[in-house]
């Protein structure tokens, strides 16, 4: 039986200390692609917003060839990012981030709140057409990360509280 090898950041939770580094790592990918999602409309621009359900403002303002769309749009996709970091780092892959418990707590609270709105979504769906498929897909998919980041932090608990 191989022996698994250091982290090579010495305070590091390490990946095979507790269970749940893989899912902590997955969680991190999931970040990182809804970060790309947001860099991709940033350069896309009114098409990307208008089908990723942005307020109706917010596309006319990029019509109007108004920066702060873009810009709003890119710092949202250094959000996900860091997020992505935070649980890159919990996964035991990076160094420790700051506050890691209480931020990833915050992090899988904001993607299942997020995700909790395909709640009243559906009901206005079920109401109304004025409410496209694809929104209640995004809130899926929020509720989804949430529950991943959720999942792996409990799993991954006990190898943060040693080391952080």
């Amino acid at each position: 039986m191989t022996r698994p090898q250091p982290s090579a950041y010495p305070h590091a939770p390490e990946p095979s200390s507790s269970q749940g580094a893989g899912l902590m790592a997955f969680a991190a990918v999931l970040s990182f692609a809804i970060a790309l999602v947001h860099v991709g409309a940033a350069f896309i621009g009114p098409a990307a917003y208008r089908y990723l359900t942005a307020p109706n403002a917010f596309v006319d303002a990029a019509l109007r060839h108004r920066l702060v769309p873009g810009l709003i749009t890119l710092l949202i996709a250094g959000v996900f990012t860091l997020f992505g970091w935070y649980a890159w780092s919990a996964s035991g892959r990076a160094r420790p981030m700051p506050a890691l418990k209480v931020i990833l707590i915050g992090i899988a609270s904001i993607y299942t709140l997020r995700g909790l709105t395909v709640v009243p979504e559906t009901v206005l769906f079920l109401h109304t057409t004025q409410l496209p498929v694809r929104a209640l897909v995004f809130s899926t998919i929020a509720l989804l990360i949430g529950i991943v980041h959720f999942v792996a932090l409990a799993r991954r608990w006990p190898a943060l509280s040693s080391s952080h």
